[in-house]
């Protein structure tokens, strides 16, 4: 906020021109499905679907393409004459239409499941089943692609010397945008310029599911059931750094981080027209892997319950939602970002319970007693994980965001994991200038989470057609604090404390235990 008010631009500056999508995209599907029933115990569901991959297209023609080879040839476009070299748009010469990639015609999704009923006598079944499930990434995915110059013309500066009110302060030329604001086919490209990629032939992540499960029926009212379930996505899309800084020992800064850029070293004349490159990476992939029991008894005897129980591991490349930089630490290594998911939780406990009371043969005790409802509902879960990193551009590539420290002890957690401080500042150490740190990425495991809400609740009759409800609800019923993620960016202040719960709310305290009465007259 100082810097702020001192109109001092603390690290980078960037600057565009207002952006229009105009974005389309088309879906098409076809599918065949057949049930057979082999005989009296076995049925198999079979089916196979075609989705073919038709990516967004821009109705502006707002798309383009960085190729390394044609920038190292010296190769430019003929749409746009200002262009630096290694850039295409629709019009160029293999460009595919108005999208920033190919088509795939030839996805075809099978799938197939069996229900077996060993005994022949309803109340034990095994199912199985596998599939193939292409996905079509959401059309804000690709909506960076209009910012790239000359159309949305974004510059990134490093530590502009005139600060916020004069950050072109030595930019050759001055302030450019009014110039980039009349785009035509001679429109300027800015120097450091912002840019995202795709292949030109990106596949289309798909996912494969299969699971297997055993259902039992106990007496007339309980069902236990058993299922392994597991999935793995194929051509998962993360984004690396295409253009990322060369670390120069005794000369690197982070004033200087375009001039170290790859693309400016190898050719500084077309390089400077770069800064970060955002690059699409099709080649992730995803596991998971989980074990589901659950028991369910249907209501008898004044008693229903459902309750399960979920153990899982995820295992994931670095993930993203929309194409806008880089997702993983090292550009030349995927596989060093590759950890748990974000979102795994090792185990998962879920219990609801209704149970009323039975009706009672004496008039006092059924008058007291009788008719009165209780309902419970139970949810605990261990904590996702967190990645710690280091604020700052220790490895002078551009790259801070991502960045990870060393792990100098091997107990990253305080004792008794305090909110105030739920990660040891003194098992972290920033890496030597230049370097990566040896921490991985999604290894700190957040605080897990535990609700339980009851009810109770009865219905007093008055005449035939009146009646009064009586209910009382208790939320949050131990009164227990729910903790978010701890902060975990080395550089602040406040690492490793908890400042949120677990919604993302700023209160440490998150919901206390809240109880409410009702009362409902009905005519």
């Amino acid at each position: 906020m100082a810097d702020f008010l001192l109109g001092a631009a603390s690290g980078g500056f960037v600057q565009g021109n207002s952006v229009y999508d105009n974005d389309r995209a088309n879906f098409l599907g076809a599918y065949a499905q057949d049930t057979w029933k082999a005989s009296k115990r076995l049925t198999v569901n079979m089916g196979i679907r075609w989705e073919p991959f038709l990516p967004e297209h821009n109705i502006n023609k707002y798309a383009s393409h960085f190729d390394l080879a044609q920038f190292i040839a010296g190769t430019k476009s003929s749409v746009y004459a200002n262009a630096p070299a290694g850039l295409s748009f629709p019009g160029d010469a293999n460009f595919p239409g108005q999208s920033n990639t190919a088509s795939r015609s030839t996805q075809f999704e099978p799938r197939i499941g069996v229900i077996w009923d060993p005994k022949g006598n309803g109340r034990t079944t095994i199912r199985s089943s596998y599939g193939i499930f292409y996905d079509t990434p959401q059309l804000f995915f690709f909506t960076r692609f209009a910012n790239n110059p000359p159309w949305g013309a974004q510059i990134s500066l490093s530590n502009p010397a005139g600060g916020l009110s004069n950050p072109f302060l030595g930019y050759p030329g001055g302030n450019p945008f009014p110039g980039l604001s009349n785009i035509n086919t001679n429109s300027l490209f800015p120097l450091a310029g912002v840019y995202v990629n795709m292949p030109l032939n990106t596949h289309a992540p798909y996912l494969q599911q299969w699971n297997i499960s055993l259902q039992k029926q106990v007496g007339s009212d309980v069902l236990l059931s058993a299922s392994y379930i597991g999935n793995k996505a194929t051509h998962f899309w993360t984004g690396t750094e295409l253009d990322p800084a060369v670390f120069i020992p005794g000369s690197s800064t982070n004033g200087n981080t375009n001039a170290r850029r790859v693309l400016n070293l190898l050719n500084s004349a077309q390089g400077k027209y770069y800064s970060t490159i955002g690059q699409l990476d099709d080649g992730g992939n995803e596991h998971y892997n989980g074990l589901l029991l659950s028991v369910q008894k249907r209501l008898s005897n004044q008693i229903s319950a459902l309750g399960n129980y979920t153990l899982s591991h995820c295992i994931s490349d670095p993930e993203t939602t929309e194409l806008t930089g880089p997702t993983y630490m090292n550009p030349a290594s995927r596989r060093q970002d590759r950890g748990n998911c974000s979102s795994d939780r090792r185990q998962i406990f879920n219990l609801s319970l209704v149970a009323s009371t039975p009706k009672f043969s004496g008039r006092t005790l059924a008058l007291l007693a009788g008719g009165w409802q209780f309902t419970a509902i139970v949810r605990a879960q261990t904590g996702n994980f967190s990645t710690v990193t280091t604020g700052v551009d220790n490895a002078f590539t551009g790259i801070s965001t991502l960045q990870r420290p060393n792990q100098l002890l091997a107990d990253v957690y305080t004792a008794g994991q305090p909110v105030s401080q739920y990660l040891n500042k003194l098992a972290f150490g920033s890496p030597a200038p230049g370097t990566l740190g040896s921490v991985g990425a999604f290894t700190i495991q957040n605080p897990g989470m535990l609700q339980v809400d009851m009810g109770l609740s009865r219905i007093f009759k008055v005449r035939e057609s009146q009646s009064v409800q009586f209910r009382w609800d208790v939320f949050n019923v131990p009164n227990r604090l729910n903790a978010g993620a701890p902060i975990t960016a080395l550089n602040a202040g406040a690492f490793g404390q908890i400042q949120s719960d677990i919604n993302g709310s700023s209160s440490q305290a998150g919901d206390p235990r809240i109880m409410q009465f009702a009362l409902k007259y009905k005519f």
